[in-house]
């Protein structure tokens, strides 16, 4: 631990607890900074406080739970009895908010309430973190606000604020909005360490958007969990279970033609003796549940070998325990995939090659079982489980291998910060 005096840390728009995938990501958080900071206290301003109130850990005395500054806003307007039916104007007013999010915070003095605590704990901090997935991205035909609120809010703490400012693993780019790059250039270049979790988002930074200093390529934090979850695969040979997670969005919900494509699938392979379970992975209603979709392909069919699944969140082992029995994941998200390669469980992902879960599945040893989404049908899946199932002693031994490596490489951003945290206590003194 370094022997400084305590510190204060801040973890900047954090998603949800009730996303498992956001709950491994804090939780390694957590594992990361517990033996290297004497702390005092952790700021965490997240989207979704009310998923906190479930969730109790060793460090919950230190922690302050605070909404981040959308859903305050959110949260306001949704109060305006007048506002509610204007879905226009207060999409408008959110929007605008962003743009004028540093001048807000600095006027939070004539306010009361959570913008007020949240500029305060803000400059009370002396770290400012941002954990996640895949936040500041804005390809074509999809919202950039989610991007806009991350550089905004990284522009007030690291240029008003002059916090040290670092972006643990995660995904960046693309921003296929030109003013959107623009700011991105200007505000990332300001960061005091950049860890991009692979090479496609590594590439667009030094390439696209042009930065040279303070990034470096290390793997999803959630691999820190491996410390904490038991690695070992009880076998159930000739079970022919499958675990199936897809991404409850607005925007993958909407692809109708891909979801009836799986649908019929999953029942296909029902059909030949696999049991099916169906795994929300994400709980966020109104946002991103996954149990919507899960409800949606069940309901297609009338069949005991298709079953939703339900896990518990409350704690890793409970996690562990659910997943185990499992013989394959079929997945379009990351997380379910990373828990695979740890537990021992072989993973097809579900991705385009523009999509960054389509590089990371190279790295887990995975690269031959993933699926473009594209070109899914039901004889391409059955075809790739047969091949996983053919090669499933080589395969899971291999996921050991790989998982501790990546668990040693992750272990390595400890160094990183550590001098990091050194260079700035010496600089500002």
């Amino acid at each position: 631990m370094l022997k400084t005096k305590k510190i204060r840390i801040a973890v900047l728009n954090f998603w949800s607890l009730d996303n498992i995938g956001d709950k491994l990501i804090l939780e390694a958080f957590f594992e990361l900074i517990k033996d290297l900071f004497s702390i005092s206290n952790i700021y965490i301003f997240t989207y979704d406080p009310e998923s906190f109130k479930k969730y109790v850990n060793k460090y919950s005395e230190k922690i302050s739970i605070i909404p981040a500054f959308s859903k305050i806003i959110k949260d306001f307007l949704y109060k305006q009895s007048y506002l509610i039916k204007m879905k226009k104007l207060s999409t408008l007013i959110s929007i605008l908010s962003i743009f004028f999010y540093p001048l807000i915070m600095k006027l939070s003095f004539i306010t009361k309430g959570n913008i007020r605590k949240m500029k305060e704990n803000l400059e009370k901090s002396d770290l400012i973190f941002l954990i996640g997935g895949n936040y500041i991205t804005a390809p074509k035909g999809k919202s950039a606000f989610p991007a806009l609120e991350q550089l905004v809010s990284i522009f007030y703490v690291k240029f008003i604020l002059k916090k040290v400012v670092i972006i643990l693993p995660q995904s960046i780019g693309p921003l296929d909005y030109r003013s959107l790059r623009f700011l991105a250039k200007i505000i990332l270049s300001k960061v005091d360490l950049i860890i991009v979790r692979e090479h496609l988002s590594f590439i667009y930074l030094k390439t696209i958007l042009g930065l040279s200093k303070n990034i470096i390529q290390k793997p999803d934090l959630a691999f820190l969990n491996m410390k904490k979850i038991n690695n070992i695969k009880s076998n159930n040979p000739g079970k022919n279970i499958l675990g199936v997670v897809l991404k409850g969005s607005h925007e993958f919900i909407s692809n109708m033609n891909f979801i009836k494509e799986i649908a019929r699938s999953l029942y296909h392979l029902s059909n030949m003796g696999y049991i099916i379970f169906l795994i929300p992975f994400s709980y966020i209603e109104s946002i991103e549940d996954d149990r919507i979709l899960c409800n949606l392909i069940l309901n297609c069919f009338n069949t005991q070998n298709i079953m939703i699944y339900n896990i518990n969140l409350s704690s890793l082992d409970e996690i562990n325990k659910k997943l185990n029995f499992i013989d394959i994941i079929v997945t379009t998200r990351l997380h379910p995939a990373i828990l695979g390669c740890i537990i021992g469980i072989p993973s097809i992902i579900l991705a385009s090659p523009y999509d960054y879960k389509y590089y990371i599945s190279e790295y887990l040893g995975l690269d031959k079982y993933k699926i473009e989404v594209s070109s899914f049908s039901v004889d391409l899946l059955v075809r790739t489980i047969e091949k996983i199932t053919h090669d499933r002693n080589k395969l899971v031994l291999n996921l050991s291998k790989v998982s501790r490596a990546l668990l040693s490489d992750v272990c390595s951003i400890k160094k990183f910060l550590k001098l990091l945290f050194i260079f700035t206590l010496r600089y500002n003194s």
